[in-house]
């Protein structure tokens, strides 16, 4: 019986992870709405949607863990498909902006929830030993859902402009259906009560600081997450716009990146066999470090080349990060914990943003949330 389950749900949740991120609009969310919008408003609503999903995150991690898996990835597709659909029928910015809210508020509840559900799945089958083949199959069906919707998504906005949207929101609405197929994985399952919400985001922060050790572990896959999300929301996909590349040319970058952290995703148990996730974790933040640094004195190709190292090194970071931070959290705890990490990285990551506003860093920095 609970091999039956665990194999159906790892298979629905490779599947759910790789269409989550077969997100067509990834590399011309830009370009469509400067069509409508100055630089100015999509600046304001990309803060909008990052702060707005950040604010999300705690409130839905609690819920994941109280009423359960399956249930909070299916109104997280739905919701993420709302969003999305209101954002193809829209053309001023307060539609926009309500559009990318909602969706935000989907990919919070997808954000950690997922995670949890793969690794206490194995953990209800008494296999959690194994889950960083899991976690490395997630990670490379993950790239290859990015790899596809940035290739083909510039493709099809060349010819139907909300085309990437609408055809997204679909294929979300599908995967939404889909997660009704989901067996709850039966550990530390607690009924649902506003009381026990509130314990539970006390309880989700506690775990992330309970000793020094899983502090210190804590603070520092904060800080290089933080690093990683700088990269993708404030140099993205406005330092290959600066080198003057069109929809497909972004799309057809960030796909090559993409795919290469897809097959070093799938070489990650062996390098961490090889390694360890330590060395791993240096080697990213080295990768990522050196994309910041060199990017405002290199070429086309060079800077080009360190888009495309700094997309593939993350990989091999959020693959060891994921193993050791659910090695030391709880199960009842665990969406929640997960997912309070990322609002901590945002508040930190925020720095770099305000300096943006003072005009304290180079162009090449420009916020794209």
């Amino acid at each position: 019986m609970f091999t039956k389950s665990l194999n159906k749900n790892l298979k629905i949740g490779y599947f759910l992870a790789f269409v989550n991120e077969l997100y067509f609009p990834i590399a011309i969310w830009l370009l469509f709405f400067l069509q409508y919008l100055d630089f100015t408003q999509v600046a304001i609503i990309g803060a909008l949607t990052t702060i707005s999903s950040n604010l999300f995150e705690i409130p839905t991690g609690a819920i994941s863990d109280l009423i359960g898996r399956k249930w909070t990835l299916f109104w997280s597709f739905i919701f993420s498909a709302i969003g999305l659909l209101v954002i193809a029928s829209g053309n001023i910015f307060l539609v926009f902006a309500i559009g990318r809210i909602i969706n935000g508020l989907g990919q919070s509840l997808y954000s950690g929830t997922h995670e949890s559900l793969m690794y206490d799945t194995l953990k209800s089958s008494g296999k959690e030993s194994g889950y960083d083949k899991v976690i490395s199959k997630v990670e490379t069906v993950t790239w290859v859902g990015l790899f596809i919707s940035a290739v083909v998504g510039g493709f099809i906005y060349d010819f139907w402009h909300i085309g990437p949207f609408v055809i997204t929101a679909f294929i979300y609405a599908f995967s939404a259906v889909l997660c009704l197929f989901l067996d709850e994985p039966r550990i530390d399952s607690e009924k649902f009560s506003f009381s026990k919400y509130s314990k539970q985001n006390l309880e989700g922060f506690k775990e992330l600081f309970k000793n020094v050790r899983t502090a210190q572990i804590t603070l520092l896959m904060i800080t290089v997450a933080s690093g990683y999300f700088i990269a993708a929301k404030i140099l993205g996909i406005s330092q290959a716009e600066q080198y003057g590349m069109t929809g497909k040319g972004i799309g057809l970058l960030f796909g090559s990146g993409f795919i290469i952290a897809a097959i070093a995703s799938h070489y990650y148990p062996l390098m961490r066999k090889k390694f360890g996730n330590l060395k791993l974790i240096i080697l990213a933040t080295l990768a990522l470090v050196g994309s910041f640094i060199f990017a405002p004195f290199v070429s086309f190709i060079l800077g080009s080349m360190l888009i495309i190292t700094r997309i593939s090194s993350s990989t091999s970071f959020g693959n060891a990060k994921s193993v050791i931070m659910n090695s030391f959290i709880s199960s009842k705890n665990r969406a929640t914990a997960l997912i309070i990490s990322p609002v901590l990285r945002f508040f930190i990551s925020k720095v770099p943003w305000k300096l943006h506003k003072c005009d304290l860093l180079p162009p090449y920095m420009s916020y794209d949330g």
